[in-house]
């Protein structure tokens, strides 16, 4: 069965996404895959919110598979949200797994799984980084009543290129460029 590695980010509120590695894998001997495998919400920790609106959250998340082939054309400005990420329904099984094809049977995959705001948006993060969502980056994130209002940490003048889902169902990209006290403010939308 294939193997997945649960990671979370962070332990504080609000928990700004979940990490899972998988690989593929193969039973000793075999010339099949084994069978497909299938993450539950119950998986991971720490725990979903359960209710709308339990920390800002709707309950939902928001599937982004990290590397691939037309990353840029997927997640770019403007894009169908729906093109870049899977929405997860609250209470629905987070990914089912089968092992790859014969060609690369422990090539290892990324999922990140962010939670989506009570009003519809989802902050992806830095997609061009492993930890999209990483607490060093975003000192604080905060679901507003119309979007999304973030701190971000950097050296002075860096430019940070931070990916949204917004309520309308589109890719949002925005280039933040880091004050000289090493932070910015960006509030979308």
């Amino acid at each position: 069965m294939p193997v997945c590695l649960v990671v979370c980010l962070g332990v504080q509120e609000p928990v700004r996404g979940w990490y899972v590695v998988s690989f593929g894998s193969w039973k000793h001997g075999a010339t099949q895959p084994n069978p497909e495998f299938t993450l539950f919400p119950t998986d991971i920790w720490p725990p979903l919110p359960t209710t709308l609106n339990h920390s800002g959250y709707s309950g939902r998340l928001h599937r982004w598979q990290w590397g691939g082939v037309g990353l840029a054309a997927h997640c770019g400005n403007g894009t169908v949200a729906e093109d870049c990420a899977t929405a997860i329904p609250n209470g629905g099984n987070l990914l089912s797994l089968t092992s790859p094809p014969l060609a690369a049977p422990l090539a290892p995959a990324l999922h990140v799984f962010a939670p989506e705001c009570a009003n519809g948006w989802t902050l992806l993060g830095e997609l061009g980084k492993f930890s999209t969502l990483s607490s060093q980056r975003f000192a604080s994130t905060t679901c507003t009543a119309t979007g999304l209002s973030m701190v971000i940490k950097g050296s002075p003048d860096e430019h940070v290129e931070v990916t949204a889902l917004s309520k309308g169902g589109k890719v949002v990209v925005s280039l933040v460029s880091v004050g000289p006290a090493g932070e910015a403010t960006l509030v979308l939308p």
